[in-house]
């Protein structure tokens, strides 16, 4: 469709959405949206504001070897939990910036 967002402009949302989650002070926020933006948010924590296009297709289809494997890529779990972690200053060896502590995590289905 004409008004769909393309990859630089969903990527430019993303980055204002981590910006703004940042300037937050509450400790505890949920995010909760749609399975892409969550896709290029996690993306953009993992691979830095380099990411292009094609990171972003490799990280939702193929596994580390470059084989289509849906079940090893960032592709969204329906009802999965992700927790991701703002650090606003180095403390000791830690990097400072945004951190995915964990991704897809659904074991509060009992599965």
């Amino acid at each position: 469709y004409s008004d769909e967002e393309n990859f630089a402009e969903i990527k430019d949302r993303a980055k204002e959405i981590l910006a703004m989650l940042a300037g937050r002070k509450e400790n505890h926020i949920a995010v909760i949206s749609h399975a892409l933006l969550l896709t290029v948010l996690a993306s953009l924590i993992t691979v830095g504001d380099g990411l292009t296009a094609a990171d972003l297709a490799k990280l939702s289809y193929f596994n580390a070897e470059g084989e289509e494997k849906r079940d090893t890529s960032i592709i969204v779990k329906n009802t999965a939990v992700a927790v991701a972690e703002y650090t606003p200053i180095a403390l000791h060896k830690g990097a400072r910036g945004w951190h995915l502590l964990s991704w897809n995590d659904i074991s509060h289905l009992g599965e």
